[in-house]
């Protein structure tokens, strides 16, 4: 999660501007998370992973690398209206790559069957990613994949894929909270969602 606060500067600084911005950022609580990005990531200039970070630098947004992991770098995006714990992962003996985005919380044991009418819902008819979740744990997320053997993987087929996870996940996430929390059922909240 990144969050920011304005704080007004103080008198003698004021000709500069009018406020200055401070605030923190904060990743997943797995132990062996890296930050030392001096070393390069496996693999040639075409890596699929490195071209990931390329679009993630270009777009100004920090990553960070899992250690012990060379498939997977995470980051946070804030969407038009979240903020975004999100993943990209390389497959790259099949060259497949996904982008993943993970909903706030948990679905409680007694809403996961109500949460998963609900991600049926929101799937049928879908053309470009998917939400999913982990029956086990209750995690929610939207996936975007894509297959790029025998070709290479663009910053612009990245940055389609980061938009449109993106943008499913601002659209679904309203729903599937009401669901969570027993506000809507799974129907009432696809037609709050769609409509």
């Amino acid at each position: 999660m990144n969050v920011k606060q304005a704080v007004d500067l103080p008198e003698e600084l004021q000709s500069e501007g009018s406020q200055l911005f401070t605030g923190f950022a904060t990743h997943w609580s797995e132990p062996d998370l890296e930050t030392d990005f001096s070393e390069p990531l496996p693999g040639s200039s075409t890596d699929h992973l490195t071209t990931f970070c390329a679009f993630f630098q270009s777009q100004g947004w920090l990553f960070t690398r899992i250690k012990g992991r060379d498939d997977v770098v995470e980051l946070s995006i804030k969407s038009n209206h979240y903020v975004l714990n999100c993943r990209a992962f390389v497959n790259r003996s099949m060259d497949q790559c996904a982008f993943y985005s993970f909903a706030p919380g948990k679905v409680s044991v007694g809403m996961r069957v109500a949460a998963v009418e609900f991600i049926m819902r929101a799937n049928y008819g879908l053309i470009i990613g998917n939400l999913e979740m982990d029956w086990i744990n209750g995690d929610v997320r939207c996936k975007t994949s894509i297959d790029v053997h025998g070709d290479d993987l663009s910053i612009a087929l990245i940055q389609n894929l980061v938009e449109a996870n993106v943008a499913l996940m601002d659209l679904y996430l309203p729903g599937l909270q009401a669901v969570m929390t027993g506000e809507l059922t799974a129907a009432a909240a696809i037609a709050k969602c769609e409509n």
